[in-house]
């Protein structure tokens, strides 16, 4: 008897463990891919709206769940920097994505040299898995 409850205790534990972990499982879909390609089209759209261009993405993309990371670079396809621009494009790019009902939707995007972006973020979406944008430092 003693043995069956040790063995049903331990595989409640394994369960518990293996749901945790399985939660805050990080991918990155491989450069190509059909998933990759469509969630570049979708912040495409906006990030070259507001440069003034069509861009191109280079960088690191991360899903974990329904959310979604890009941090990398966003430069002109045809190589030629916007004469007039709100944002520096030198600078390092970084977005915000969720799965909304089937759809990536981009909800914050934008130019930085620093971490000010996924602090707003985390900020504005405090449920983003730690995973993807680490939790603000108290202060």
């Amino acid at each position: 008897m003693t043995s069956l409850l040790v063995r049903t205790v331990t595989f409640l534990v394994l369960l518990i463990f293996a749901g945790v972990a399985r939660a805050a499982e990080v991918r990155e879909p491989k450069i190509g891919s059909p998933e990759r390609k469509a969630i570049m089209e979708i912040m495409r759209a906006p990030v070259s709206k507001g440069v003034g261009k069509r861009v191109t993405f280079t960088g690191s993309l991360k899903i974990c769940g329904d959310w979604a990371t890009f941090d990398g670079d966003a430069k002109p396809t045809d190589g030629v920097m916007p004469k007039s621009s709100e944002h520096d494009l030198t600078l390092d790019f970084f977005a915000l994505l969720r799965l909304e009902k089937g759809t990536w939707k981009v909800l914050l995007w934008g130019f930085a040299g620093d971490i000010g972006l996924m602090d707003e973020a985390r900020r504005k979406y405090p449920q983003i898995p730690k995973e993807l944008v680490h939790p603000i430092p108290a202060e």
